[in-house]
């Protein structure tokens, strides 16, 4: 598994990739000599001077080498050394290769114990010996007709056959441009597989076709020249490309900071993937991209990990759409950059819900806390929204009181008010808890508060009830604080008075528990204690007089033009202004009030009493009268003595009325001044506007009065009477106003049309500026067509509510309502309400031919709705396109995003009549790709060793079309089972496969679409059979010198082989090989020994082994002679 992690630190980002591969590491820090790489054989010699040497090699694929890794290849000396060793090849900068190649030097000198080192970081391989002369060579050419790297004619450089997306069966033209030579050799190897295949010759010039399957192939060229050889690889790429980046479960997670997202990659089809390829994966979070090579992928079984830092609400990704990262794997070849289609797959990620509330810590029994939730309600899915967030969540509070009915509330919304009251004294637990949603990812902790409840202080005290100015007022506490077992916090006393004048005396603070107070100014004050102790504080306010030294101030004598009189005696009054400080109760023993009245005049009525501060002094006679007041209390010794004469004539009195007192706006008003006792001299009417006309004269007792336009629009007319006498002192007496109300112009002001649906009730409500008119109407035009019209006879309506049904279809119809509003006695103007009755509409469409198409498609659509006239018409497509024509024609996009997938699009009409009513209609237009994309799974065949029982095969491609057709072939395109139709995708199963050789199979699919289009998958899937295998081997010769290289020659079928070496019948070296063909191998000592090769066939076991082949080995010749010596050759020296 590959593990990536991204997160932000002091602003930098780091990576941790975890390839959980422990061969990688070993890689790195191995010694000198590991088998990461192999040499495969090489030709012995000669080569000449000038001579290109091609050096296949092959890698541990159980060891990753990193990109970054460079191959190099170098010389020995004559002696096989390399404490001198010269670079001789063109380095590869990559993490694979299937060979190098490389130019012998010039001025090489003659040996024949020369060998070749290839090495890749701390790895390298060393060849068997092999021969140089001092002849030159020649370096080989070859070209084809599809290159992927064309290089200069070079002897060491490098060229690459082949194609960037790989094609079954392909030919590949090769031609042999050597100069010099008729014709080159060339053996081609099937990387993929790790098998032979085949040999060609290349005549000069000569163009020769080899056809290769979606694998790499390297081909090793060999041109000999007048004895001396040459060898030259050239790789052929005719790899498919494999993409696919999958999430392994669920793409959908929570946000954490401790869980991760797998993904699967298709590390099966990228086993057979060209090895030279790497990928860029990219999580679509901007963590950055991370690049992986196929042996990483294969390594970690194409598991991948990644953890998200952030949600992905509020992305929108092309490919992937909104709400979601567009994780994405693209795969890269060295020679063609971007190689296949991209892999887009979306992930979500949304961020978990915080429970947190606020709360005092402490309170009061019986007094009411609130809570107030703080909580993030997290993201959910299903949320139309781009930011996904939970739009209703739900809580449950508890608020630890199991002994209270209330203690828990369950479906509480995120900003509701939450309170509690707790009964008794304690320590409780509060807990809040987000109610499960089904469309949650997260799990949310619970969040949990203490809280401490505490007995409400019962606030006291005592202090005198009254007191004088700038005197000291001293307190008693006697509040009732009750101890608590949950806090130590102590109550806070907070004393105050809002009263001005009020203040602490000296030495005393508000914080006292028995402060004192002085005051600056006499008053009534509210004195108020508040004591806090775990809730809010609770307060207790009594009063204090207080008072200073008593004053008394009355008006001058004063005269009143009547006889029978209510005088007032306090600071407003006129001409009996009075004020009395000092003592501030309304009433008190303090005030003494008294009346001389003249002879045989009743006294006088004091209303409240003689001890008010402020009475009212009713007078029941003509003459002179004497007010006194006495005023003393406790705060001076000093009484005060007023006192007042009030004279009383016998002047009219008049109480003017207006008749009626309330107008219509066109009304007139009768006055009467009504004149009682006493005589007058004149009268005169005044009004506020100059415009308000007094019909028969504005000096007699009973005038009309006409209102102004002025006074209509105000609504009220102000009318004044003055009277004139000839009494000394009252010769114009104190004019009275009276006010006529006049009522509002009650013209109707709600809209005089109406649009309404045919069936429906007009509910129309009229209103006019008099809140309590009412209303009758009468009907004085209908169309013919209409029914359900009716008449109000009587005022008490307000809304005309008839139901009015057209029986037309097609047009439109009036009613004529004429309305006239009443206020009282008032009538209004009349009103002429106009309804226009539309009838139902029904929206419908056809499409005029197939509701589907492929690839960009034009469908013309052909509008059935009802009715056609007076209506208006909107169409949406499902794309963000809109018409307004009656019946439009439309272009449907096919989706470009190589996903394949059809495209269902949602077109609906929407017709509104003139009322306003609008009807739907939708039908659904699917659009599929111009040409279907074929996809199938990874062909999952039931093996037994020479039987395949069944081949079930998954069909993965997107959209829905006609028909899918399967077939089931060997390498050379026979036809291995019957082909398989399907017009679902259910999976297709070949049954009863028996195989005859060990070989490949191919899976083949082509999909037709509803168009009658057809594709076939991107390249035929490989399947692996197998048969038992054969051993069978023969050596190159029958006699060999101890050290020098013998071939095994290994005709056997299967896909291992372990060579077997005796010596006196006990196995004293194995050696196995997955390569089919010749294998190397050389005897260090002298002997006769015997070989046997055992083949092993995947799926069936090992085969039985070969017949045993012996050879002779003779030990090396001495170099000291006598004059006659034999030799390992049996030759005689002399």
């Amino acid at each position: 598994m590959i593990s990536v992690y991204w997160g932000k630190a002091m602003n930098k980002v780091h990576l941790r990739l975890v390839i959980f591969l422990a061969l990688v590491a070993t890689f790195i820090s191995a010694p000198a000599l590991a088998q990461t790489i192999t040499i495969r054989p090489i030709e012995a010699g000669p080569y000449g001077r000038g001579s290109s040497i091609g050096i296949p090699v092959l890698l541990d694929k159980t060891v990753c080498i990193p990109r970054n890794n460079v191959f190099r290849l170098f010389l020995s000396d004559a002696n096989g050394s390399f404490a001198a060793q010269t670079e001789i090849g063109v380095t590869i900068e990559s993490h694979y290769t299937s060979y190098i190649n490389g130019v012998i030097p010039v001025n090489a000198a003659a040996g024949t114990n020369y060998r070749v080192k290839v090495t890749a970081g701390a790895s390298e391989a060393i060849s068997q010996p092999f021969e140089i002369r001092a002849q030159l060579g020649v370096g080989i050419r070859v070209s084809s007709d599809k290159w992927l790297r064309k290089s200069p004619n070079e002897p060491g450089a490098v060229d690459v056959f082949g194609l960037c997306n790989g094609v079954d069966q392909q030919v590949f033209k090769l031609t042999n441009t050597t100069p010099g030579t008729p014709s080159i050799s060339a053996t081609v190897f099937n990387e993929t597989d790790n098998t032979a295949a085949g040999n060609l010759t290349l005549a000069v010039n000569v163009e020769v076709p080899f056809k290769a399957t979606t694998v790499n192939y390297t081909i090793t060229t060999k041109a000999v020249t007048n004895g001396i050889i040459s060898t030259k690889c050239y790789p052929l790429v005719n790899n498919i490309p494999y993409n696919g980046l999958l999430p392994l479960s669920d793409n959908r997670m929570c946000l954490s900071d401790t869980k991760s997202i797998d993904f699967k990659m298709p590390y099966l089809d990228i086993q057979r993937a060209y090895p030279g390829n790497y990928f860029n994966v990219d999580f679509g979070d901007q963590s950055g991209i991370i690049t992986l090579t196929p042996c990483q992928i294969i390594a970690a079984k194409g598991i991948i990990s990644h953890k998200y830092t952030e949600s992905s609400c509020e992305r929108t990704s092309e490919g992937v759409g909104k709400g979601a990262f567009r994780a994405s794997m693209q795969a890269y070849n060295p020679y063609c950059s971007t190689i296949g289609t991209i892999s887009n797959t979306p992930v979500i990620v949304l961020a978990p819900g915080v429970n947190l509330f606020r709360m005092p810590a402490t309170s009061c029994a019986g007094k009411e806390v609130t809570f107030v939730n703080d909580s993030y309600p997290g993201q959910v899915l299903g949320n139309e929204d781009v930011s996904c967030k939970n739009r209703n969540p739900k809580y449950t509070w508890d608020f630890g009181d199991p002994t209270d009915p209330n203690n828990k509330l369950t479906g509480q919304r995120l900003n509701a008010t939450i309170t509690h009251s707790y009964k008794r004294p304690g320590q409780y637990t509060v807990t809040l808890t987000l109610e499960p949603d089904p469309n949650d990812l997260c799990e949310v902790d619970v969040y949990k508060l203490p809280i401490c409840i505490v007995e409400a202080p019962k606030p006291n005290f005592t202090m005198p009830e009254k007191g004088c100015v700038n005197t000291i007022i001293s307190t008693t506490d006697q509040s009732v604080i009750s101890p608590s077992t949950c806090t130590n916090v102590a109550p806070v006393y907070r004393w105050s008075s809002t009263s001005p004048g009020f203040a602490f005396a000296p030495g005393s603070t508000a914080a006292d528990k028995s402060p004192k107070f002085t005051f600056s100014r006499a008053g009534v004050y509210k004195i108020t204690l508040g004591i806090t102790r775990g809730c809010e504080e609770i307060q207790i306010t009594k009063n204090i007089i207080i008072n200073a030294e008593a004053t008394a101030t009355l008006s001058p004598d004063a005269t009143f033009c009547q006889v029978n009189i209510d005088i007032p005696f306090n600071p407003t009054a006129l001409k009996t202004k009075t004020t009395l400080t000092g003592t501030e109760e309304d009433e008190s023993p303090n005030f003494e009030w008294s009346v001389i009245s003249p002879a045989g005049v009743p006294a006088p009525d004091i209303t409240p009493s003689n001890h008010a501060r402020y009475p009212v002094i009713k007078f029941k006679g003509a003459g002179v009268y004497t007010v006194r007041i006495r005023h003393k209390n406790d705060c001076g010794n000093t009484t005060v003595d007023r006192s007042q004469k009030i004279t009383l004539r016998d002047a009219p009195e008049f109480n003017p009325v207006a008749s009626p007192a309330l107008l219509c706006p066109t009304a007139t008003a009768d006055l009467n001044a009504n004149i009682e006792a006493g005589s007058y001299t004149s009268l005169k009417w005044t009004s506020t506007d100059p415009q308000g006309e007094f019909r028969g004269g504005d000096n007699i007792i009973n005038p009309v009065y006409k209102p102004s336009a002025a006074e209509i629009a105000a609504g009220i007319a102000h009318i004044t009477l003055n009277v004139f006498t000839d009494i000394t002192g009252c010769e114009t007496l104190e004019p009275k106003t009276i006010d006529i109300v006049i009522q509002p112009v009650n013209d109707i002001t709600t809209p005089n049309t109406v649009v309404l649906c045919t069936g429906a009730n007009l509910n129309y409500n009229i209103d006019s500026p008099a809140p309590n008119s009412t209303y009758t109407w009468t009907i004085i035009s209908i169309s013919p067509f209409i029914t359900g019209a009716t008449e109000s006879a009587n005022g008490s309506k307000k809304s005309i509510t008839d139901k009015l049904v057209s029986s037309n279809l097609t047009e439109n119809g009036t009613v004529v309502y004429r309305i006239l509003p009443i206020n009282g006695n008032c009538t209004g103007t009349p009103f002429d309400l106009t309804v226009t009755v539309a009838p139902n509409v029904i929206a419908n469409f056809e499409v005029a031919g197939n509701n589907f198409g492929c690839g960009d498609t034009e469908i013309e659509f052909k509008n059935t709705s009802t009715p056609t006239s007076n209506v208006t018409y909107l169409w949406s497509f499902g794309d963000n396109e809109t018409s307004t024509d009656a019946s439009p024609k439309h272009i449907f996009k096919q989706i470009t995003d190589g996903s394949g997938n059809d495209v269902p699009y949602k077109v609906r009409l929407t017709v509104t009549n003139a009322c306003g009513e609008k009807t739907t209609a939708d039908q659904e237009i699917i659009i599929h790709p111009a040409v279907p994309l074929a996809r199938i799974g990874v062909p999952n065949p039931s093996a037994d060793c020479g039987k395949v029982d069944r081949i079930t095969v998954t069909n993965t491609s997107p959209g829905n079309n006609r028909s899918y057709t399967f077939t089931l072939t060997d390498g050379k395109g026979n036809q291995i089972k019957p082909p398989i139709v399907k017009t679902d995708k259910s999976d297709a199963v070949f049954t009863d496969v028996v195989p005859t050789k060990t070989e490949p199979y191919f899976v083949n699919m082509i999909v037709e679409n509803l168009c009658g289009t057809k594709a076939p998958i991107p390249a035929p899937r490989r399947v692996d059979v197998a048969v038992a295998g054969q051993s069978d081997m023969e050596i190159s010769v029958p006699e060999q010198c101890a050290g020098v290289p013998v071939q095994f020659k290994n005709s056997s079928i299967g896909s291992t082989f372990r060579f077997d070496i005796s010596l006196d019948g006990k196995i004293i070296d194995t050696r196995t090989t997955n390569v089919m063909g010749d294998y190397q191998y050389t005897f260090a000592d002298a002997g006769t020994y015997t070989v046997t090769v055992t083949a092993t066939s995947n799926g069936c076991g090992e085969a039985p082994p070969s017949g045993p082949r012996t050879i002779k080995i003779y030990g090396k010749p001495s170099a000291l002679f006598t004059p006659k010596v034999v030799n390992c050759n049996n030759l005689v020296y002399k």
